[in-house]
Parts: structure tokens; C-alpha cells; sequence
């Protein structure tokens, strides 16, 4: 067998390989890119050393009629999933109704919950800096306080979501 010949052979086949493996690796590496939808349910948040997940999933609580007739309000965010929204409220003697509105992380200790309160504490000349305790991480939105006491990351992520997206208005 002529060794020249032999070379020339082993150096193409050598050359095929390289550039087929680069091609190999190229190709099943590529990210594909999902095509943009407009869906308001889900947003991408960045994962965090807490084991936050990367997408969270929100859903979005408008006030049930019934509620929002005896209220004559209606409240309107969202939050991730995996928390339960719960509706209480006081009711004056007039019959006006003030809801009150918990919403608590699911399988969370008892201080893992976002809070709308009822009554006067809703009340426009109430602020946070003079109901709420020094634990509570508080801001008041038109007249309605939101808070919470947990210190757990994802129920702070809810918080913020809660607060940026909370929205009242009259029935």
C-alpha cells in the first residue's frame, strides 16, 4: 500500500470528524429561542439564592360582586400561585362593609401573609407609620394599607408584586 496515499486519506478523515463534531456540538447546543405570547399570567423573575423559582406564575383577584356591592370597593392584583386569597371583613352598623383580605402563602408558618385589613385601619387618615407595628414591612396605597410581618423571601416577592399591581376603585 503506498504511505503517501495513506496520509492524504487519514488527514480528510481526520478533517471530517473535527468539523463534524464541531458541527455536532454546534447544533445541539443552539438555544432555541420560544416564540414571544402575550400572556399576562406568567412573568420571568430572576432566580435568587433561596431556591426562588425562575418563573412564577401569578394569578389576579378582582373583588366578587357581592362583596364589592356591600363595599362599594373594588380590589384588584395579583399574586403568585401557591398562595390562597381569603376574604373577611367588618360590617358597621349603617351595614357598610369593610373587607378584609389575607392572602397566605400556602404550607407557610402563620405570619407568612399579605394583608389588606378591614375597617377603619383601610381608613384614609390611618397610615401605616402609625397602625402598624415596627415588624411590619408596610406601604398604604391610596387609603388601603398593605402589609406583612414574614420575612420569607417568596411571601416579600408576593408583597411586591401585591403592592405594585394593587389597585382600588369604587363599585
Amino acid at each position: 500500500m503506498n504511505q503517501k496515499g495513506f496520509i492524504n486519506i487519514a488527514v480528510i478523515i481526520g478533517i471530517i470528524v473535527v468539523v463534524g463534531a464541531i458541527g455536532y456540538f454546534a447544533f445541539t447546543n443552539r438555544q432555541v429561542q420560544p416564540p414571544e405570547t402575550n400572556q399576562q399570567q406568567t412573568t420571568e423573575q430572576p432566580a435568587t439564592p433561596q431556591s426562588e423559582p425562575a418563573n412564577l406564575e401569578l394569578a389576579t383577584y378582582i373583588t366578587p360582586q357581592d362583596l364589592a356591592m356591600e363595599s362599594y370597593r373594588v380590589f384588584r392584583f395579583q399574586y403568585p400561585t401557591g398562595f390562597t386569597v381569603t376574604e373577611g371583613g367588618y360590617r358597621t352598623p349603617a351595614g357598610t362593609r369593610f373587607p378584609d383580605i389575607s392572602i397566605r402563602k400556602n404550607g407557610g408558618a402563620d405570619i407568612d401573609v399579605v394583608r389588606v385589613p378591614g375597617a377603619i385601619s383601610t381608613g384614609p387618615e390611618i397610615t401605616c407609620r402609625t397602625q402598624a407595628s415596627s415588624g411590619d414591612k408596610c406601604i398604604e396605597i391610596s387609603g388601603y394599607v398593605v402589609m406583612t410581618k414574614s420575612k420569607d423571601p417568596l411571601v416579600l416577592k408576593a408583597y411586591e408584586i401585591i403592592t405594585s399591581t394593587f389597585e382600588v376603585s369604587v363599585f
